[in-house]
């Protein structure tokens, strides 16, 4: 197939008008700002209850992602580990975060949860009923080990 002189200009300009954009910047940062926390960091840490409330949204759409690409074993078991400092808080959001981290904790019915459920039960009456509904969930999804 031979290309004419005339679709050879089109794309070379094309190159060109792209080289030269506004929209391609070559010195745009390529990392996350460092004021981004991880979900659980937000949990525990953050002083408004609207960012708890978006980290476990955002928690629970991580943790489907990682279960639909058969790695929610291993999400599951990082979120036990990183879910203590938000349960263990002791503050005026306490009962937020630690809500919002057994709503989240709640929705993971791996095994490698286990530790996260068995904290929750020695919080509170909204915690213990997500960690029943949890442990419920365990039993139903027959997800006990990594595939």
């Amino acid at each position: 197939m031979r290309v004419d002189s005339t679709g050879r200009f089109c794309t070379l300009a094309m190159v060109a008008a792209l080289l030269v954009s506004p929209a391609v910047s070559w010195s745009q940062p390529t990392t996350a700002p460092s004021s981004t926390k991880s979900p659980w960091e937000a949990i525990a840490t953050s002083q408004d209850a609207g960012e708890i409330i978006a980290a476990r949204e955002r928690l629970i759409k991580d943790y489907q992602f990682a279960a639909s690409e058969s790695r929610g074993f291993a999400y599951a078991e990082d979120a036990a580990k990183k879910c203590q400092p938000a349960l263990a808080a002791d503050d005026p959001l306490a009962a937020v975060r630690q809500v919002n981290a057994a709503m989240a904790i709640a929705k993971m019915p791996q095994v490698s949860i286990q530790p996260a459920l068995d904290a929750m039960v020695a919080h509170s009456k909204l915690e213990q009923a997500e960690a029943r509904k949890a442990y419920r969930g365990q039993a139903r999804s027959h997800r006990f080990a990594p595939c």
